[in-house]
């Protein structure tokens, strides 16, 4: 332990040349281009081609209820991109901050050959990672998504005689409703752009993201993983609040904002079709089964990967330098001396174990039962309100 005759030392930052160990996560288009392509993508041109259809105000029309949820959709893949932008320097700033370097004491910013062996590791875990079967097959998912996603949205707008036994049993033998994507007659031709931008593209652009985060909480395994050989170094007292390991905890917050767009989208059609459908019974559509189930069975999983591994290293400190402590205040006859020590117990015991705040946990736990509350509350609302008409 650092700093004299202190267990508990302070933070000295050593920085280092900057080593993008994170080069295969995309971060080209920041976020307000991504805003910007996104309106142009899922806003201008589906309005421009309903207004030549004369299918905005049509009953599921473009400008529907159910198609709310389509104007959120620049501001999610905004925040995709800036979460690709910050995570893509996680290692860089772990290692500037002297957590991840072999001299966590040192005030000089120059490199060591320590140094220079210990990125060399790094570098060969993100690589090991990034080429594991696991990862191909992430990398893989999206280019999957974006082909099977589109056709099968196609295949439920085509005639019910022509769609495949499998899609059937899927979504059903109904015709498709008629609005500004179907025609009475079949599909419009927007809806050939639409399949592609939205449930191909944009569907890959979120498999791609949850994907590449699962990756990064894997890289962060491996790192605080003691049998790889890479030394990991924490501060009780840390004034980032989570013992050095703020990235991680600045990573997570940047998951759990997507998380909240994306839930509120799904909310927003959840609740668009429930005001022109069958109130609860619609709930009961495929779609909306497997879009909630998805988002209730990956977020946790999004949400907690990459803080399992680093709430061991917090836990495993905050209890060492616990017992530390506690040995030298009954190691130490004299009082004074036993004050001292005593005097930084209580702060070492008051340390979070978590790399997040409470404002970041209770934002994710809300985006996963805040919509649906909400969607219950206003279905009863609307019975009431048409019980006492």
């Amino acid at each position: 332990m650092a700093g004299g005759d202190s267990l508990v030392g302070q933070a000295q930052i050593t920085l280092f040349p900057s080593e993008h160990l994170f080069r295969s996560i995309p971060r080209r288009v920041g976020p307000a281009g991504a805003f910007v392509a996104g309106t142009v993508l899922y806003v201008v041109v589906p309005v421009v081609a309903a207004s030549f259809d004369g299918t905005l105000f049509i009953a599921r029309g473009l400008f529907s209820s159910e198609n709310q949820y389509i104007y959120l959709l620049p501001a999610l893949f905004a925040t995709v991109a800036h979460y690709h932008r910050e995570s893509a320097y996680l290692l860089d700033k772990l290692v500037a901050r002297g957590v991840l370097t072999t001299a966590p004491n040192s005030t000089s910013h120059a490199s060591t050959p320590a140094d220079h062996a210990q990125h060399a590791q790094i570098a060969r875990i993100v690589e090991r990672v990034s080429a594991s079967p696991l990862s191909r097959i992430g990398a893989l998912i999206p280019f999957v998504i974006a082909i099977l996603t589109p056709l099968m949205f196609l295949l439920n707008g085509a005639d019910p005689a022509i769609r495949p036994g499998f899609v059937r049993a899927i979504v059903g033998d109904d015709r498709h409703a008629v609005g500004w994507l179907f025609a009475e007659d079949g599909i419009r031709p927007i809806a050939y752009y639409f399949s592609v931008v939205f449930h191909g593209v944009g569907m890959a652009v979120l498999a791609a993201w949850a994907f590449s985060h699962l990756r990064a909480a894997r890289v962060l395994r491996q790192l605080f993983d003691e049998a790889n050989g890479v030394r990991v170094n924490l501060r009780i007292l840390h004034p980032d609040g989570c013992m050095g390991l703020g990235p991680v905890s600045e990573l997570v917050r940047h998951c759990a904002v997507v998380l909240v767009l994306i839930s509120l989208v799904v909310f927003l059609w959840t609740t668009g079709f429930l005001l022109v459908g069958d109130g609860f019974r619609a709930l009961a559509d495929p779609g909306f089964l497997t879009a909630w189930g998805c988002y209730v069975t990956f977020a946790p999983l999004l949400f907690f990967a990459p803080l399992v591994s680093a709430r061991r290293q917090m836990w495993l400190l905050k209890e060492r330098t616990l017992a530390a402590l506690g040995q030298r205040i009954f190691a130490t006859p004299d009082l004074e001396e036993t004050v001292k020590w005593a005097g930084q117990y209580a702060p070492v015991q008051d340390a979070r174990v978590w790399p997040f705040t409470v404002a970041t946990v209770s934002s994710f736990v809300a985006s996963l039962g805040g919509p649906l509350v909400i969607t219950a509350i206003s279905e009863l609302v609307k019975g009431v309100v048409e019980n006492v008409r």
